[in-house]
């Protein structure tokens, strides 16, 4: 989202507690506020991936002016250090000092410039990223606010513990309402009512874990976006990437395996060769025949047809769903989705056959609990076409 919107948050945060004069009285700048009770002004807090396989924690995008803001308000702020383990530091008070405007604009630079430079200071002390209860409890040390409430979020968004493991096959590329469903089935979701989250780096990594895909990254933030969305909250996204390598010597964090890069690299060189293209892959919006990024399925495609062509390769396509009954009619359409991308990277019409089997599909895995609610990893799984070729 562009940087205009976190600028409108900030401008948000500037006007919600009132004027300058109203925060410079009694508080020096980073003392700790008192708890208890309702605190005057904004609430504003800052989580904190410091960990392994994610870039070093740096402000870009409008992060830097939403710090600005919250010191010109003198808002209650806290820094959530996201790990395995969440922990808070704070609360300070974010107070601007100064008895006319000159003294008051240096004081918010230097108060600004020292609540940023904990901010990047953090690292992670627990193995494994629990961005969740990170979140939860960012909500929970703006719970006093009086006025604005914002958690601003740095990290890689790949949470690695239950109840949201990206590393669990399918869940990378789940149906963003399906997990935010599951999650508030679960009673997994904190109550988050009049909380803007902003999001800044999700889907940014560092090795070893390996880079997303622009589809990847962009299901990835709508999975939080659901999430948050379901929990209450009101979501900003900045898309200015976090880049760089992690810091040194953090604790580990489980990679999450992403799809080879060229899926298709042994087609044709058996008699008969099958492959799934998954959500993760070639994804469609929900209950739909159609792409979430139709781009980025020619990109994928590409590789396939051109094997299918040179090689003269047979070609059969068979969609699945998720659940347990149906599907039917959506799994066929999807197949023949497939089916016309391939046709438009010049692939022969006549070669290719389509079925749609739905949840009666060959390799189809258990995604259901004991109560019948729908699994988003094991769902994800289900909602493939079957590539099949074959030389004639």
């Amino acid at each position: 989202m562009p940087v205009h919107r976190l600028l409108a948050v900030a401008t948000a945060l500037a006007l919600a507690a009132g004027t300058l004069a109203a925060c410079s009285g009694g508080t020096q700048p980073g003392s700790a506020s008192g708890t208890g009770g309702a605190q005057p002004g904004n609430g504003f807090a800052v989580v904190v991936g410091a960990h392994a396989n994610s870039p070093r924690p740096a402000l870009v995008g409008g992060v830097g002016s939403l710090i600005d803001a919250a010191v010109t308000e003198g808002s209650r702020a806290s820094i959530v250090v996201n790990d395995g383990q969440p922990v808070l530091k704070g609360p300070v008070a974010l107070a601007a000092q100064g008895n006319n405007d000159e003294a008051r604009k240096q004081s918010i630079t230097k108060v600004s410039a020292s609540f940023a430079a904990r901010v990047v200071a953090v690292r992670a002390a627990v193995p494994e990223n629990d961005l969740l209860g990170a979140i939860t409890l960012a909500a929970r040390a703006t719970s006093g606010a009086t006025g604005t409430r914002t958690p601003v979020v740095i990290d890689s968004g790949l949470q690695t513990v239950a109840p949201l493991r990206f590393q669990d096959p399918g869940v990378l590329g789940a149906d963003p309402a399906d997990v935010a469903e599951s999650l508030a089935s679960a009673g997994a979701l904190p109550d988050l009512t009049g909380v803007t989250v902003v999001l800044s780096g999700i889907g940014d990594t560092a090795a070893p874990q390996q880079p997303l895909s622009t589809a990847q990254r962009a299901n990835l933030v709508a999975i939080w976006t659901a999430i948050l969305e379901k929990a209450g909250a009101g979501v900003t996204v900045q898309d200015e990437p976090l880049s760089g390598v992690a810091t040194d010597g953090l604790p580990a964090v489980a990679t999450v395996t992403l799809p080879a890069t060229d899926p298709f690299a042994t087609i044709g060189v058996e008699p008969v060769s099958s492959i799934d293209l998954g959500q993760e892959t070639v994804g469609f919006l929900p209950d739909q025949a159609v792409y979430r990024d139709p781009a980025a399925v020619q990109q994928t495609l590409k590789p396939l047809a051109e094997k299918i062509i040179a090689r003269h390769l047979l070609v059969s396509l068979t969609g699945a769903t998720a659940g347990t009954t149906g599907g039917i009619t959506l799994s066929r359409q999807r197949a023949d989705a497939v089916k016309q991308t391939l046709v438009g990277l010049g692939v022969d019409p006549a070669t290719i056959a389509t079925e749609g089997l739905g949840a009666k599909a060959p390799g189809h895995v258990p995604d259901t609990d004991a109560n019948g609610h729908l699994l988003p990893g094991p769902a994800a799984q289900n909602r493939k076409v079957i590539v099949e070729v074959r030389r004639p």
